[in-house]
């Protein structure tokens, strides 16, 4: 793993082989993305982000592997208060690598953490996601997208967890499935009995492009007190024959139309990537 530059702000360390720091300090706000790369590397990585009192970033994490590679990623983001931390995720690992990817965040009072993973691929993945809002005020996020396809089996499980009163966030995942590919999305909201005046929401949508392929995907909440606003949802459908129809008729051709469908349908994601048009246009056309 690597930092591309350094940046005023930011202090990144290598504790050991594959275990590293990086630290945004007190105050600190960093206007340009910071970009970590995980390069070739067939063995456990750990990293931990530590964002300072009223500190605000957003880390790029791009895994960048030549070779079919088994990977264990393992990061832990620990937000202090009044801080906000975007982190994008990019995973487009050659075709016969293996995946887990674990993930452990907590956000203090009034702290802002965003995750937005694109898994992308890779054939066997792996990961674990669980975000806790461990002070008043907190928001915690999880935007994902997941394309499988030929044989690839993804199998994820987000959670955010509510510790104390007044957090907010949402879970928002978007899969598609085609070929003969396996996508297993659990989602998780867990609301404890300190947790009253949550505001949250938790969404899975699939699209299932092949007769062959499978998607299980499985919501739920977890709620142990009153005056919350919490709900959730979970759809798996097919690229509407109508609206295939209708853009055919206008000139495009089946693949072009179906493309476009594909695209409007994760734009709910892509479209949280603000002002990265590199990152939006590399997802788009990965897809």
């Amino acid at each position: 793993m690597h930092l591309d530059s350094d940046i005023k702000g930011t202090l990144f360390q290598k504790i050991s082989e594959n275990e590293y720091v990086l630290e945004i300090t007190d105050g600190a706000e960093i206007s340009e993305p910071i970009e970590l790369k995980i390069v070739d590397c067939d063995s456990d990585v750990k990293l931990t982000i530590q964002m300072g009192y009223g500190a605000k970033a957003t880390v790029i994490e791009r895994f960048e592997c030549s070779e079919n590679l088994n990977i264990h990623y393992q990061y832990q983001i620990i937000a202090e208060a009044h801080s906000y931390l975007k982190v994008v995720t990019i995973q487009n690992l050659p075709d016969n690598s293996n995946l887990t990817e674990v993930c452990d965040v907590k956000a203090d009072k009034f702290a802002n953490v965003h995750l937005l993973n694109f898994q992308l691929g890779g054939k066997v993945v792996r990961g674990n996601i669980k975000q806790n809002a461990m002070g008043e005020s907190s928001n915690i996020s999880i935007d994902m997208l997941c394309r499988v396809r030929k044989k690839q089996d993804f199998n994820f499980n987000l959670s955010n967890s509510f510790h104390a009163r007044n957090g907010s966030g949402k879970i928002l995942l978007k899969g598609i499935a085609l070929d003969e590919s396996s996508l297993t999305i659990n989602g998780k909201i867990q609301i404890d009995q300190t947790g009253g005046g949550t505001n949250t929401h938790l969404k899975q949508d699939c699209l299932l492009l092949s007769k062959k392929a499978k998607i299980k995907t499985t919501p739920s909440l977890n709620i142990d007190t009153d005056n919350v606003k919490a709900g959730h949802g979970a759809s798996v459908s097919n690229i509407n024959n109508e609206s295939l129809f209708y853009l055919t008729s206008r000139g495009l051709s089946p693949d072009s139309a179906r493309k476009l469908l594909i695209t409007g349908f994760v734009a709910e994601v892509v479209d949280k990537l603000g002002g990265l048009e590199e990152v939006k246009d590399y997802i788009i056309t990965h897809i």
